[in-house]
């Protein structure tokens, strides 16, 4: 049990030096130990911006495998730069969720890093990985959803977050698979690719036609070869839950383009 004097010294510290996305009302949970659970802190502001600018923040590897580093300074140019360059399209911020793919990128980190700032919701998506090292991540994040391509679906499912169970399709039995995944909450088609594909990236899209009359209880996501030229018939003739966009917004391989992004969500709300 800590004393209320201790308690009020530590919330009066917390309130002055640390900046918050929301106010914490409770200081200090006896039951679970657990500091200022009802607060909401904005990591941005108390770890890019109170740092010098000068000072390395970030080192990663880029496209031709050399590493890289970037400082305080120029890390919070590059969320400016990203944060202008969806303005448009981030006015309603407490519906927006955000997917990122997370890679030993600056890009992945520059994304998260704009979340951050804004008090955005966002998942992030990792390479396959060992049972334990996604429960470790799961306990580390707190996800709402995690995207299962194999039966670690089901162990998953168990630790309470949703699932969304991926579909490779080459043809129509391949469907047949939705009945293995009954603990799915959603479910997500994907093109399968061949051999010597890319295990997604491809730009490829399997026959949508094989789903055209596809009729199941759970929503589901269109991946796949999705680009500014299919995206009004897919939401036209498919509807989708939601779609499972990449290569579709590039203007060269791994490199995503904010005009192609912005006029592709155009493309989407008036379609």
């Amino acid at each position: 049990m800590i004393n209320n004097k201790s308690l009020n010294y530590w919330g009066k510290i917390s309130k002055n030096l640390i900046t918050w996305h929301k106010p914490f009302k409770n200081i200090f949970n006896n039951d679970n130990f657990l500091w200022f659970e009802d607060g909401k802190l904005n990591l941005y502001e108390n770890l890019i911006l109170r740092n010098s600018k000068d000072k390395i923040a970030i080192t990663c590897i880029e496209k031709n495998n050399k590493i890289k580093s970037f400082t305080f300074g120029q890390v919070h140019e590059l969320v400016l730069i990203l944060e202008s360059n969806l303005e448009y399209h981030l006015k309603n911020k407490n519906n927006l969720r955000v997917m990122i793919q997370a890679s030993a990128s600056i890009e992945s980190a520059v994304s998260m890093l704009m979340c951050m700032k804004n008090g955005f919701h966002f998942c992030v998506l990792f390479e396959d990985l060992e049972l334990a090292a996604i429960e470790k991540r799961i306990k580390l994040f707190k996800p709402n959803i995690y995207l299962a391509r194999n039966q670690k679906g089901s162990k998953i499912k168990q630790k309470g977050v949703k699932v969304i169970k991926k579909i490779s399709i080459r043809n129509k039995s391949d469907l047949n698979a939705i009945n293995d995944f009954d603990n799915a909450d959603f479910f997500l088609f994907d093109y399968k690719p061949d051999n010597g594909d890319l295990p997604g990236g491809n730009a490829k899209q399997f026959d949508w036609g094989i789903i055209k009359d596809l009729k199941i209880n759970k929503p589901w996501f269109l991946s796949g070869g999705i680009n500014l030229g299919n995206i009004q018939t897919i939401k036209r003739q498919f509807n989708p839950y939601g779609i499972d966009l990449s290569s579709g917004v590039e203007k060269e391989l791994g490199i995503k383009d904010n005009d192609i992004i912005n006029n592709f969500i155009d493309k989407l709300n008036y379609a």
